[in-house]
């Protein structure tokens, strides 16, 4: 079972007895403070946990996959993260693990009740799954108690069962398209203004999804450390806007994450953008995958 960031969350404020926005606002932090840093050339260091830093790739020749010609790879910067001593010596059983924690004292019933899973046990990594997002949710819920005690049952039964619909199509659409941030995220992240991201949309610079009151924008097009779309993404948009009358955007947002085993040796373009793998190659996949879609 993996653990992402919701996750994480959840897992250390029911360890530390923090709420759950208290957590995501340090761990937020935490992310710029080490992206900024490392994005500069600088060191962070987490004595014995982790290190953050910049590794530095010279150009090179390579060789195209497809046609096997010799092409020339431009020199690169990539973030680099090294495990500290103390986490390989637990790691490697040298050391003993940290005992996880609940603190419990001077909780509400409501708190204890966000981290009371005892009587929900999993049986399967899809259990474990809905124990994640249940614990989460009734975190966040005890947050805001007052309000939630002052409903009808009728209004608190159907608000909850909006909620899951709404952590059921997320779940879905992830497996499906992959994660996603909405317009006022994507907005920010870029520093500019909702119609100047409109524009680049309509101009096929970025890949728009309409939504129920906002336009997601898959996360994959986005180089979160420059904070900029991915230049190959205009590529992508360009090969299949030019090779079919009518270009649905969901249909190169289920491309991007498919792994392609004939045209990017198994790797989605998503994960090969991510990457950093020759944009020519990109682009003539997605042209394949017009074609293959405009016979």
């Amino acid at each position: 079972m993996s653990l992402k960031k919701t996750d994480l969350i959840a897992a250390v404020a029911a360890h530390t007895g923090s709420t759950s926005k208290d957590v995501a606002a340090v761990l937020s932090g935490i992310e710029d403070v080490v992206v900024a840093n490392v994005a500069k050339g600088e060191k962070v260091v987490i004595t014995g946990f982790l290190t953050f830093d910049r590794a530095q790739r010279a150009a090179r020749t390579g060789r195209n996959p497809q046609t096997g010609e010799a092409i020339k790879i431009k020199a690169s910067k990539s973030p680099r993260v090294s495990a500290g001593a103390s986490f390989k010596k637990v790691v490697n059983g040298r050391a003993p693990s940290p005992k996880l924690v609940r603190v419990e004292a001077g909780r509400s019933a409501w708190e204890r009740a966000a981290h009371d899973t005892s009587a929900h046990p999993s049986t399967s990594t899809a259990n474990d799954n809905a124990m994640v997002l249940v614990t989460a949710f009734r975190s966040r819920l005890a947050e805001g108690a007052s309000e939630i005690d002052s409903l009808d049952p009728n209004d608190a039964e159907l608000i909850g069962l909006n909620a899951a619909n709404v952590a059921l199509a997320s779940a879905r659409w992830s497996q499906v398209l992959g994660d996603r941030i909405d317009t006022t995220q994507a907005s920010e992240l870029l520093g500019i203004s909702r119609q100047a991201l409109y524009k680049r949309q309509s101009a096929g610079s970025i890949l728009g999804l309409p939504g129920q009151g906002t336009t997601w924008f898959p996360s994959w097009q986005f180089d979160m450390l420059s904070r900029s779309i991915r230049s190959e993404v205009s590529d992508i948009i360009g090969a299949f806007r030019e090779r079919l009358d009518a270009v649905d955007p969901f249909t190169i947002a289920a491309w991007a994450v498919q792994k392609q085993e004939e045209d990017l040796e198994g790797i989605a373009p998503a994960d090969w953008i991510g990457n950093g793998g020759d944009r020519r190659i990109v682009r003539v996949a997605a042209e394949r995958a017009a074609s293959r879609l405009a016979q």
